[in-house]
């Protein structure tokens, strides 16, 4: 069997590298958005403060009218006394905020500039992008800034809008877990690394965007239930989210979100497997071959195994709206494309349809490409 060329096993790499920056943990919540919640609580706490001046200031008025044949102070000490004594409680107040508002963090983290991918690291089999966490060490590999901010924001990259650099420049980051933290504040304690580290500043909007939608063809889907696992699982399973490249082809795994394997075929095709996966989880898988957003829009519940194929063709076109480079070799180019997304969703009982739907946006208003010192 022919092995595949290096820059065809790189291009896997990077088109499955989008899939990999979701968390999930079946057993825990996902916390509310640490902005949302410090605005809340901020905003009861500013109401309760005017409350509590005007309640001074009231009393202090009549205290003033009372007794102001026993006080020693002048009205205008007597004044900047209390004006100075509701300051520092305003003061104390807005610092217990902004403390609150930062969110969780790691207790330590570092924070590096990745090796570039090359074809001898390709061939190596040490090539790892994506997410890692043993017990309290966190690891994220071969990041882009653009997959650490999906990542911190848990959304989809469509619903991020950043300067063209941040999908090339790939940072490695090692942090730990504070005393008592759990996997399912990663995505939070994200967001802090990047606005302490990168000096990332983001805003959200809602947006509408044209989107392709996952559903079932006429008959239902013909996609096969995943067996159950042998033996249950840990309580606090290790998390091994990712893309693994090695001369065979790319290992995806994407967590409880199940995993794939891609296989570079003839032609620049790819043959894709995946095991245990949601219908949700494979719409996300499908967004990189796709030029619109796939949304999975079946209805359909439960965990699937699944093969088809992706014609060289599209997986070119993918790899050039990701940025890369392609160039096509007149033998590929002359040669039928084989089978395509479509006709083995097709044979699946799936197929996609245009439609249009909103989603909120994580807007990258400023970030810096040199992260701060560890």
């Amino acid at each position: 069997m022919k092995r595949p060329r290096p820059t065809a096993l790189i291009l896997c790499a990077l088109l499955a590298a989008n899939s990999v920056v979701h968390l999930r943990a079946a057993d825990e919540d996902t916390p509310k958005k640490n902005s949302e919640k410090a605005k809340d609580v901020l905003e009861k706490l500013i109401g309760e403060a005017k409350k509590a001046a005007d309640k001074a200031k009231d009393e202090g008025k009549d205290l003033w009218g009372k007794g102001k044949d026993l006080l020693k102070l002048s009205r205008e000490d007597y004044t900047k006394k209390a004006e100075f004594t509701m300051r520092t409680i305003l003061l104390s107040l807005g610092l217990a905020c902004y403390a609150f508002a930062q969110g969780p963090s790691f207790e330590v983290a570092s924070v590096k500039r990745s090796e570039p991918i090359t074809p001898e690291l390709v061939q190596s089999g040490r090539l790892h992008i994506g997410v890692s966490i043993d017990a309290r060490n966190v690891r994220l590999s071969k990041m882009s800034l653009f997959d650490l901010t999906t990542l911190a924001y848990q959304v989809k990259p469509h619903q991020v809008s950043a300067p063209g650099w941040t999908t090339t420049e790939r940072y490695d980051i090692q942090a730990k877990l504070p005393e008592g933290g759990k996997r399912g504040q990663v995505p939070a304690m994200v967001q802090t690394l990047l606005a302490e580290r990168f000096q990332m500043k983001v805003h959200r909007e809602t947006r509408e965007f044209n989107v392709l939608a996952l559903v079932e063809a006429k008959g239902g889907h013909k996609l096969k239930p995943s067996a159950p696992d042998a033996t249950p699982a840990p309580e606090s399973p290790q998390i091994r989210g990712g893309v693994s490249v090695g001369p065979g082809g790319t290992q995806t795994r994407t967590g409880p979100g199940g995993d794939s394997r891609v296989t570079p075929g003839p032609r620049g095709a790819e043959h894709i497997e995946t095991k245990k996966m949601s219908m949700k989880s494979l719409a996300e898988f499908l967004n990189r071959y796709a030029d619109r957003p796939v949304v999975d829009m079946t209805g359909v519940t439960g965990l699937f195994d699944a093969e088809f194929d992706i014609s060289g063709e599209e997986v070119r076109n993918a790899a050039r709206a990701h940025g890369a480079v392609i160039r096509t070799p007149a033998e590929e180019a002359s040669e039928p494309s084989g089978p395509t997304l479509k006709s083995s969703l097709e044979k699946l009982g799936l197929r996609l349809e245009g439609r249009k739907a909103p989603a909120e946006v994580i807007v990258v208003d400023s970030a810096e490409k040199v992260p701060t010192e560890n």
